[in-house]
């Protein structure tokens, strides 16, 4: 029973801590893109938060969708280490660019297989005053990099 206790403790700690994390990076995000003077009035629309766990490895990434008069831009922040945090990175979108964002997330919010992976992805998703969460521990579900490479995102370090 102490044992359990224990452990109960450390996973709600660790989740308090990194939603305190992003929470940071968030404003990080934001600081970062201010700083562009040609998006000092783009207003975030959406974000997908995403973590990801299983045998081979883990990683976090947030990207928010900011809207700025009549551009779309897309703001990666991948969190590859405290050691070693990475920069945001900033990408104008195309219209057919944001209709693959959509259509992710259509396909992430009616998805509902689950089971037989070893992977666990977590996705909070916002888009346009929308908010939902979704757990996936399918491996037939397309992998966040690939949706990002629609965007033009470089794959992760490795």
């Amino acid at each position: 029973m102490p044992g359990n206790l224990l452990i109960l403790f450390i996973v709600c700690f660790f989740f308090a801590c990194s939603g305190e994390q992003r929470k940071g990076q968030h404003a990080l995000e934001n600081s970062f893109l201010q700083k562009k003077t040609r998006w000092k009035k783009a207003k975030e629309i959406g974000r997908i938060s995403y973590s990801f766990s299983g045998c081979f490895g883990s990683e976090q990434a947030d990207l928010s969708i900011y809207l700025d008069d009549t551009t779309h831009i897309a703001l990666l922040n991948r969190h590859e280490s405290e050691a070693s945090p990475n920069q945001p990175v900033e990408n104008v979108i195309s219209r057919e660019q944001l209709i693959e964002l959509e259509n992710f997330i259509l396909k992430l919010h009616s998805y509902n297989t689950n089971g037989g992976c070893t992977n666990t992805s977590s996705y909070e998703v916002t888009y346009n005053g929308k908010s939902f969460e979704k757990v996936i521990t399918s491996c037939d579900f397309e992998d966040f990099d690939s949706f990002l490479s629609k965007l033009s995102f470089p794959p992760r370090r490795c």
